[in-house]
């Protein structure tokens, strides 16, 4: 349950827990209208991807991330947000890919929020 206004971070750390690097990893995050995506590269000059992120496609609702990972190898994606509209909202599950060898995925299930 969050505050109407409240800003908010969403943290997915994605790891390699296998022996052999993995390239092309794509990571979905889809977020309820009831939040606001907070892009950091508006208004800005010389704006730099997070360390180890190759490249980041901001929607209304979602944020794509898109990197590799060495074997053993973590990532943190951190995205700022705000509780913006109230009522009660689905979080849609988080998916993360290997794009082009689809033997290497994971999923974490959605959930309801809500905002106050």
């Amino acid at each position: 349950s969050l505050e109407r206004g409240q800003i908010f971070k969403a943290v997915a750390v994605i790891t390699n827990k296998s022996g052999v690097a993995v390239k092309d990893i794509a990571l979905a995050e889809r977020f309820p209208s009831g939040g606001e995506i907070k892009n950091d590269r508006v208004y800005k000059t010389g704006f730099a991807y997070p360390a180890g992120i190759t490249y980041q496609d901001f929607r209304d609702d979602r944020v794509y991330s898109f990197f590799d990972l060495g074997a053993g190898e973590f990532a943190t994606v951190s995205l700022t947000l705000t509780a913006t509209y109230p009522g009660r909202f689905y979080l849609p599950a988080v998916s993360c890919e290997a794009m082009y060898d689809h033997s290497v995925t994971a999923l974490v299930p959605g959930r309801w929020v809500e905002v106050q």
